[in-house]
């Protein structure tokens, strides 16, 4: 059984210091079924401190309109996007259920290790982010033996989710996504990426390291993406 308790930790990242208050990761991801979700906690511009709790969730986090939406862009590259991924920001993920009152199932929340990673708009116009409280056009990509690069899990806006009454993001000039990585574990230390956006426009992340199980890799011929 999980404990109720959260704790208050404090990390230094880059440019902010961030203060998370959270239960203690106690798993790792198992298969990239569970690999789909990429939480987002904070969506503003960079401070000192930067302080989160509870992921963004509808019906809990307020929803701002937005009447400059239909200016923003809808085309991502390394020109108005820049995703780093910080491993040592060691954090927990983690997922929740809800009972139908709406209260949360405590005993069922599982709780992942994690890394902190932001998305900063480098650009000078607002970007639109796609719909949901998590980041909505982001996938992994991991090297496998031969060193292919391959795709792990599915961007949130591939797998046909009703997003219909889910918020929209954007993303102002400056401002940062913080979100958060779950970490896989197994004996096979590998190269790991995150890459977000759609069709061509993809942006990457900076290269780090995760501990993989190579049956991730099982079929991987069918996901191999173009280097």
């Amino acid at each position: 059984m999980n404990s109720n308790n959260p704790e208050l930790a404090i990390f230094k990242g880059k440019g902010f210091i961030l203060a998370d208050t959270n239960q203690r990761a106690t798993e790792y991801l198992q298969d990239p079924v569970h690999d789909i979700d990429f939480p987002i906690y904070y969506i503003g511009p960079i401070k000192d401190t930067i302080s989160i709790s509870r992921r963004y969730w509808r019906g809990r986090t307020p929803v701002k309109f937005w009447p400059e939406k239909f200016a923003a862009g809808r085309i991502y590259s390394d020109m108005n996007l820049r995703i780093e991924v910080d491993t040592t920001l060691a954090v927990n993920s983690p997922v929740e259920y809800i009972h139908k009152d709406g209260k949360l199932k405590l005993d069922s929340t599982r709780n992942y290790y994690a890394s902190v990673f932001t998305i900063r708009n480098i650009s000078d116009s607002i970007v639109w982010m796609g719909r949901t409280f998590s980041v909505y056009f982001l996938h992994r990509e991991l090297k496998d033996k031969p060193g292919h690069w391959v795709r792990v899990g599915e961007n949130i806006s591939d797998i046909g989710i009703c997003a219909t009454h889910e918020p929209e993001i954007f993303l102002k000039p400056g401002e940062i996504i913080l979100s958060k990585v779950r970490h896989y574990k197994g004996p096979f230390v590998t190269d790991c990426r995150l890459v977000f956006g759609k069709n061509n426009h993809l942006v990457y992340s900076n290269i780090f390291k995760e501990s993989v199980d190579e049956r991730i890799f099982q079929n991987a011929s069918k996901n191999y993406v173009n280097e």
